[in-house]
């Protein structure tokens, strides 16, 4: 056997508690050490006992994998640093919790389209991050294995029904990503943190709601101290979740790698698979618990979906003003901040005439409006485009710009 890390004396006493497992290890060439916050019983977990199973049936047993659980080895919010410190070899990540320096990777919600698979999220992530050093940046001293994504979260409360926006106002919820943006601007006081801090945060009457998926309520027992689960949905995106330490990776022969890189979206269907299994469990549970689940009214549902809708102000003077708010966008130049830089194109909010990547994903009947466009920009009068983000677009151009731009993107 050879082990992947110096172990650290956390790591040591760790080891020696379940020497019990190195009987079924002593054969292998390899035993990765893997750390996870979560228990065993976990829907991640399990999708993690089946890529183990999967790359030691493909190594033909040259590979093993060595689990400690329940945040044994390694935590929530620092699990970057602590597996790039050398605590285990290979280790469950969340960046989304961390506190800083994660600023990307938990902003990609914000223009996550809700009605993607699980899986299309998971490989739209790995074109960002093969794109964008920047977002890799955020991973430094680990290699990033697979990336995982659940179905959409929904907002379940303790006390308080959430039947319209205007239930949100002033409800203190926790949520991740750019979701803690969205409701703070619907009024609510939402904040980010662990999961496995919300049972007694709910308890106490901390938190007055959550912002999450079915199957927290059994697999974290949230049916047991909320009442309300209403059905809006927030998108979770893709995040990078399994890595190896950087040092530990480098020992490991290049046939042994491979396989654990092939099989990296394999990690993230057995994710999907195992949460849609648990999904079903919450709800059940949640029914046994008495939990509402409450259907919002479609005028309430197209308001929360459409958040990235679009208001147009026409105005006719000494030409026809076109005042638009956040779907059209025109700047000259992009952020001088490389990562607003960065975050300005992954929104594609310019440089120049554009629509933004979340609005025009969020349009339904994308020929339909691309119509109703055409026809208010019609060559005629001289028109004048008024957009809240950038420069007053005008001039002879004007109808050739905004054509161009309007077939291109819908």
């Amino acid at each position: 056997m050879k082990p992947l890390t110096t172990m650290t004396r956390r790591a040591f006493a760790a080891l020696a508690m379940a020497a019990g497992l190195a009987t079924t290890a002593a054969a292998a060439d390899f035993t990765i050490r893997y750390a996870s916050p979560y228990p065993p019983n976990h829907v991640f977990s399990k999708a993690d006992l089946d890529y183990f199973a999967k790359v030691k049936e493909e190594t033909g047993g040259r590979v093993d994998f060595q689990p400690y659980w329940a945040r044994t080895l390694i935590s929530d919010r620092e699990g970057i640093e602590q597996l790039a410190s050398g605590v285990a070899d290979m280790a469950f990540i969340a960046p989304i919790y961390s506190r800083t320096g994660k600023e990307m990777t938990q902003s990609m919600s914000g223009w996550i389209d809700p009605r993607l698979t699980p899986v299309q999220k998971v490989e739209i992530w790995w074109k960002v991050w093969d794109k964008y050093p920047e977002l890799r940046k955020e991973y430094d001293g680990v290699h990033l294995i697979a990336a995982h994504a659940g179905e959409n979260m929904h907002i379940q409360t303790a006390d308080r029904p959430v039947r319209t926006i205007e239930d949100l106002k002033g409800l203190r919820l926790k949520a991740t990503g750019e979701s803690v943006t969205l409701l703070n601007e619907l009024g609510a006081a939402a904040v980010a943190m662990p999961m496995g801090e919300v049972y007694v945060g709910l308890q106490k009457g901390i938190l007055d709601g959550t912002v999450a998926p079915y199957e927290t309520l059994v697999g974290f027992k949230f049916g047991e101290v909320i009442k309300y689960y209403t059905k809006l949905p927030l998108p979770r995106s893709a995040y990078g979740s399994r890595a190896m330490d950087q040092e530990a990776w480098d020992k490991l022969p290049e046939d042994i790698q491979k396989v654990l890189m092939d099989n990296s979206m394999y990690w993230a269907e057995r994710v999907e698979h195992y949460s849609a299994e648990q999904d079903q469990k919450g709800i059940d549970f949640g029914m046994e618990q008495g939990v509402e689940f409450i259907e919002p009214d479609k005028e309430v549902y197209d308001v929360f979906v459409a958040k990235m809708g679009e208001v147009w102000l026409r105005v006719e003077a000494d030409a026809l003003y076109w005042i638009v708010s956040d779907a059209f966008v025109n700047p000259s130049k992009l952020s001088d901040n490389a990562l607003l830089n960065l975050v300005m194109k992954l929104y594609r909010l310019g440089p120049g005439l554009e629509v933004t990547r979340l609005f025009a994903w969020n349009v339904k009947d994308k020929p339909a409006y691309r119509a109703w466009l055409n026809e208010r920009f019609a060559a005629g009068p001289q028109h004048v485009l008024v957009p809240c983000h950038g420069e007053i677009l005008a001039g002879d151009a004007f109808h050739e710009q905004m054509s161009a731009l309007i077939a291109a993107r819908f």
